[in-house]
């Protein structure tokens, strides 16, 4: 959460984590944006701020209207609704901010980092691993084969 928090403290972002830890007893888990090929946030956002473009399921944070229809639709719980503030510019060196505009936060397995996502660099137990759909189609189709002909 640490990693993707400071990944995440830039202008024109929002400084919160996209990822959270929960833990539960002895056990601990990550709750994250799975990037759902026919994803219901996307399907149900209004706007377009949600849009699916191929390889994630990105955000345009400034067309969202925070109507909370991705947030209420996620199966996974992986997206939030925050606070950012609203800054208009006004000429070229005199910027205006306005009280809080509310926005769509979610993964966006850290498109703009050529290391990729924070949280995978900096789980130190290989927890978190990013993991291609493909890969794990062919991996169950060859599970499948494999306990047919076994």
């Amino acid at each position: 959460m640490s990693a993707c928090l400071i990944k995440h403290i830039a202008a024109d972002d929002v400084p919160v984590p996209r990822i959270n830890v929960i833990k539960y007893g002895v056990y601990t888990t990550a709750v994250t944006c799975r990037h759902c090929e026919d994803a219901p946030c996307v399907n149900a956002c209004p706007t377009g701020a949600l849009f699916y473009d191929g390889e994630r399921v990105a955000v345009r944070m400034h067309e969202c209207i925070a109507c909370f229809g991705c947030a209420n639709s996620c199966p996974y719980g992986a997206i939030t609704i925050v606070q950012r503030p609203a800054i208009h510019s006004m000429g070229i060196s005199y910027k205006l901010s306005q009280p809080y505009l509310k926005t769509v936060v979610k993964c966006d397995l850290c498109y703009d980092r050529p290391q990729g996502p924070a949280c995978v660099e900096a789980c130190t137990s290989d927890a978190i691993t990013l993991v291609d759909r493909h890969d794990i189609d062919q991996d169950t189709l060859e599970e499948s084969t494999q306990r047919i002909t076994g």
